[in-house]
């Protein structure tokens, strides 16, 4: 994912977001998250990407509704100002999309996280 932090947040509160991000490779599905400075263009507002990398598409749907997830994006994404998600896989399944949206749509997100994720998204 690409994001950027809204401004005012204090260095502290930048720290701990991606802390939290990092933190995601405690989760037991996940291999590896890494949060780094975004080199894209600057023009299209983003300051970070994070990389979350997990063993196949089975974990990757058991970590987008893990409790511990959902903490997590309870506290990161409310600090986010905006943010693009991509999602990429070498399982080349016709199937994965459509598996991965359902599973997406069906999380137990808090009408506050909808309503903020579709106004960061890109």
């Amino acid at each position: 994912m690409r994001f950027s932090l809204q401004d005012g947040l204090t260095v502290a509160e930048r720290d701990e977001v991606c802390r939290q991000i990092r933190s995601l490779v405690d989760l037991p599905m996940v291999i590896s998250s890494s949060v780094c400075q975004d080199l894209g263009n600057p023009a299209n507002g983003f300051s970070h990407t994070a990389i979350v990398l997990f063993e196949g598409s089975a974990d990757y749907l058991s970590y987008l509704t893990d409790p511990d997830h959902a903490v997590i994006i309870d506290f990161v994404i409310p600090r986010w100002k905006k943010a693009m998600f991509c999602d990429a896989s070498d399982e080349f399944d016709p199937t994965l999309y459509d598996r991965i949206r359902k599973t997406i749509s069906e999380m137990a997100s808090t009408p506050k996280i909808i309503e903020h994720i579709a106004a960061i998204t890109a």
